[in-house]
């Protein structure tokens, strides 16, 4: 079987990886960690990746102890984008059909898209939503374009109305709209689970080491 973003776990729940990809859950549940092995997976193909951290996660220690063959010019394979407002995001992603069309990325991460708009919600929900709708739809049709995965991660709130749920992802009708394949991530005591949730359902245990997340 071929390895899809040199995820073990993308692998078991994937059949392709050109496709939109969101990944949600708390914090510390694996969300950066399945990114980081997807760039690395590209870098190490030669290939361009677009990282759009909006979170200032991006780890270059992280990376090399995921990767011990790391070098410095390898970085030259990522763009890295980091907006510092959400209106600052929206410019980069109105931006990606013009980045796409002029060099040979081969895949996008956004870590993460609810980052600013979290905050920005409170001030006009619908404006907000509307926003949120056209970049998910960027994304989809930008995937399909380019037939490449695009990677997006997102944040989650309790899920106060639901007793049956811990959290719930932000903007949640708006992401199902377009994903075509949503990933939840959690931790439960001790062990770490994924469930893949759209567009079939799937679950396993996984392990965050320190070389990447692997399935047992």
């Amino acid at each position: 079987m071929t390895m899809i973003l040199g995820s073990p776990l993308l692998t078991r729940f994937l059949g392709r990886e050109d496709q939109l990809i969101i990944l949600y859950g708390p914090a510390a549940t694996g969300k950066t960690t399945l990114c980081f092995e997807a760039a690395i997976s590209k870098v190490k193909e030669k290939k361009k990746v677009l990282f759009i951290d909006t979170e200032q996660g991006f780890s270059v220690e992280r990376i090399k102890q995921m990767a011990p063959f790391w070098t410095e010019e390898m970085f030259q394979h990522i763009i890295y984008l980091d907006p510092v407002n959400f209106y600052k995001q929206n410019q980069y992603i109105n931006r990606l059909p013009a980045i796409l069309d002029s060099s040979r990325i081969s895949l996008v991460i956004v870590d993460s898209l609810s980052y600013f708009y979290r905050a920005e919600w409170k001030k006009d929900p619908d404006l907000m939503n509307t926003i949120l709708k056209k970049q998910l739809r960027t994304f989809h049709e930008l995937s399909r374009l380019h037939r490449i995965p695009f990677i997006i991660t997102n944040q989650v709130y309790g899920a106060l109305r639901n007793p049956y749920k811990d959290f719930e992802m932000i903007g949640a009708r708006v992401v199902k709209e377009q994903a075509d394949a949503i990933i939840e991530l959690k931790k439960v005591g001790e062990k770490n689970y994924a469930s893949l949730i759209h567009p079939e359902t799937k679950k396993c245990e996984i392990k965050i080491e320190k070389n990447g997340i692997f399935v047992p």
